[in-house]
């Protein structure tokens, strides 16, 4: 995930230089380094014309790459000399960085499948979600109203070491989760987490493919049944980009 408080410069070189972008995709990128990743956030042309780095994009800067971003449904024009980034444009970015997986089998599958577990299908349950965690190579994102120690052991631990977790909770984190969070992350330093109060959703996104998940991921099953949804590409960019706006806002641990 883009830290937006580092330059723009830094950015770019770690997450889209080797993606080879096209010049409307470097507009887009400067667009959503200058608004902080924030959707609809006003940006005048003139600040995007003076930051365009040309040296390192190996291009001068044109207004047409910028119409082209338009053309594209990336930014917008809130008024006269001003572009935003969209919804659109955000999730496209995120794609960029982090292309979806569709080539991977199953749970990782670009299509919408409902899944219901009984009460006497934990370990069903817990195999899916850890299947599928196991899958990821770029990026991890979970969202969980409701946290314990006890995922360290039984999902988080099937993660590549290399790929990025970033864990949004609400309630649950005592001073043993914290404890164990310190000790995961000495060997998972792409592991981050964060406090957000109003959280009471719960869904994963692996790779740019999306779950919503009903219960706990601590207690699937004790409160049968238990769903699980996987989305299509489309819809878990969407739910990428929802990820994205409130996590860079959450209270982070360290």
């Amino acid at each position: 995930m883009i830290n937006y408080e580092s330059s723009l410069r830094a950015n770019f070189i770690k997450f889209l230089r080797d993606k080879n972008p096209s010049h409307a995709e470097k507009v887009l990128f400067v667009t959503a380094s200058l608004s902080k990743g924030i959707v609809g956030e006003p940006v005048r042309v003139g600040i995007i014309k003076q930051r365009w780095p040309k040296t390192l994009f190996a291009v001068t800067y044109h207004s047409k790459y910028v119409q082209e971003c338009e053309d594209s449904g990336w930014i917008e024009r809130p008024q006269t000399g001003q572009y935003a980034l969209t919804d659109e444009g955000m999730a496209h970015l995120n794609e960029l960085i982090y292309p979806i997986n569709t080539a991977t089998a199953l749970p990782l599958s670009n299509s919408t499948e409902l899944l219901v577990f009984s009460a006497k299908q934990a370990h069903d349950f817990d195999s899916l979600i850890r299947k599928a965690l196991a899958a990821a190579t770029a990026y991890v994102m979970i969202a969980d109203s409701y946290v314990d120690d006890t995922i360290f052991d039984t999902l988080l631990g099937v993660i590549p070491s290399l790929v990025r977790i970033d864990l949004m909770y609400n309630n649950g984190a005592t001073a043993t989760f914290h404890a164990r969070a310190k000790r995961f992350k000495v060997q998972y330093p792409g592991f981050n987490y964060g406090h957000y109060p109003k959280l009471h959703d719960r869904y994963i996104v692996i790779d740019g493919i999306g779950f919503v998940v009903g219960p706990s991921l601590k207690d699937a099953t004790v409160n049968a049944p238990a769903i699980v949804v996987r989305i299509d590409s489309e819809q878990s960019k969407r739910l990428t980009t929802s990820f994205t706006n409130i996590y860079k806002n959450v209270t982070k641990n360290t």
